[in-house]
């Protein structure tokens, strides 16, 4: 593994809190849990609860902060990866459904 990740992982071990993270706060945090799902290659129920347990106490709002382009990696990756996950459209943004699925 790469050290940079590495030392990511251990900077966001135990979560961070959502009230004080700055938006790009936000996206590091969404990026490294990410690369960490890949790397151990978590899968179907496994993965829908360390996304909900990882994600827990994020709004809707803390979603719509994180750039468009890293929200969609992830709901890429939950659906490829076994997750059922919502198709998202204009009416049901993608942050709505990332939040929902917490």
């Amino acid at each position: 593994m790469d050290p940079e990740w590495k030392e990511r992982i251990a900077r966001y071990g135990y979560g961070i809190n959502v009230t004080t993270a700055l938006k790009e706060d936000l996206e590091e945090y969404m990026e490294t849990k990410i690369y960490e799902y890949i790397y151990e290659n978590f899968t179907n129920y496994t993965l829908w609860s360390l996304f909900q347990e990882e994600f827990k106490g994020f709004t809707i709002k803390d979603f719509k902060k994180i750039c468009f382009a890293i929200k969609a990696k992830l709901y890429t990756y939950l659906l490829k990866r076994g997750v059922y996950i919502t198709i998202y459209n204009n009416r049901y943004t993608l942050s709505k459904v990332l939040f929902n699925l917490l």
